[in-house]
């Protein structure tokens, strides 16, 4: 003790010096394990969040590198995208020289509507579907059917800005509407939308909650088929190579929007990102790994949306270029409004809102004056929409 004379009962300050720095040990001590305590919990549910993130369930699985799955049926699809070919090279017949080329409407008709063997093929007169039936807005592009059919029935007249007629183009030749709407790429382009892309985009918006338990030998799950008709609406071969350029050599193989996938795809790899996400969702059907799923079907809705919305880019560019050419305008933006329309049957969740889908389709639709629109020396409105495209995707194209 520093003070033993005095003995007051109460401790002396080396005592409760000493006693305070076990107190403070003990409680630094305590302090510590109730840390370290913590932390440990902490890992602990970090590790079971982990574990439960991770489902051990799925069996690992690779992803081929063609579409080359068991059970796998798209016909339906495939049938589809053959009747819009068939139907597009019976109208195109009007364009094929300078002469008059009358077409028959009741052949329209029943091309439509796929009655009365209208088809040149067997396998397309007894599908049991038609174009009438899978197309939306269907009146829109019957009554491009119809108009053209009326048109070419009548004595060639040259067209110009109020009056129906043809224009020669190249070899042959293009009929347009009084506002300069080339029919045969309405229809086409119009069908590829509102047809192609919109039963595509119909389909791959059910696979997240289709059944992948009950197996149609043939045909697989729900999900599996649903997923499968979706890629035969895309309308490229199993083993397609996205670097394939487009060209008249290969058009058969790849026709409609599989040949745009570089055509007018190339600048956002829309061949390489949608082919690869086809493959890798599909994959991911097989081994139930449902996360995948949504995320491949999500890719594949966003770049098919993104080539409609480049090659409609491109369109609206093109005939800014081709001044003293009308015939080559009227086409490209024909082409271009089409695919415009396309956007239309777009994905719920698609960066171009609802408004500003509204109002690039007052600045560049397939009812638009085409002729008031490349009279305009500053070509104001295709410029406008070229600018909605890229507000809405980012740059679609090179330029």
């Amino acid at each position: 003790m520093l003070f033993p004379e005095f003995d007051t009962g109460v401790p002396d300050l080396e005592t409760v010096l000493v006693v305070t720095v076990i107190d403070l040990h003990s409680q630094i001590a305590i302090m510590k394990l109730t840390i370290s305590s913590a932390l440990f919990a902490s890992s602990l549910l970090i590790f079971a969040s982990c574990k439960k993130d991770k489902d051990d369930s799925i069996a690992p699985y690779t992803v081929p590198d063609t579409y080359t799955f068991d059970n796998v049926d798209y016909q339906e699809a495939s049938a589809a995208v053959k009747m819009v070919i068939n139907v597009n090279g019976y109208i195109g017949t009007t364009q094929s020289n300078t002469n008059q080329v009358k077409l028959d409407q009741t052949k329209i008709n029943n091309l439509w509507n796929n009655t009365n063997n209208a088809f040149d093929t067997v396998s397309l007169n007894s599908t049991g579907i038609s174009l009438a039936a899978k197309t939306a807005d269907p009146t829109v592009f019957k009554g491009f059917l119809d108009a053209l059919t009326t048109l070419s029935n009548q004595p060639l007249t040259a067209a110009s800005n109020g009056t129906a007629g043809y224009i020669n183009r190249n070899a042959g030749k293009i009929m347009v509407s009084a506002k300069g709407l080339e029919y045969v790429q309405g229809f086409q382009k119009g069908t590829m939308g509102a047809t192609l892309f919109k039963e595509a985009i119909q389909l791959l918006d059910k696979v997240p909650t289709s059944d992948n338990n009950t197996v149609t030998p043939g045909k697989g799950t729900a999900m599996a088929h649903n997923f499968d008709l979706a890629f035969g609406y895309l309308a490229v071969p199993l083993n397609y190579d996205t670097t394939t350029a487009f060209s008249n050599a290969n058009k058969a193989a790849m026709p409609l929007w599989g040949g745009y996938l570089y055509e007018r795809g190339r600048y956002i790899q829309a061949g390489y990102n949608i082919f690869k996400a086809f493959r890798t969702g599909r994959a991911a059907i097989v081994a139930k790994d449902y996360n995948v799923v949504k995320e491949q079907v999500n890719i594949i809705k966003l770049y098919w949306e993104k080539l409609a919305a480049a090659a409609a880019w491109e369109y609206s560019v093109l005939p800014q270029s081709q001044g003293g050419n009308l015939a080559s305008q009227l086409h490209s933006l024909s082409e271009g409004s089409g695919f415009v329309a396309a956007l239309k049957y777009r994905s719920a969740n698609s960066p171009l809102t609802a408004a500003k889908y509204t109002e690039l389709i007052g600045l560049f639709s397939q009812d638009a004056n085409f002729h008031d629109l490349i009279t305009d020396a500053n070509f104001t409105k295709l410029k406008a929409a070229k600018e909605i495209l890229k507000a809405a995707y980012g740059n679609l194209q090179a330029q």
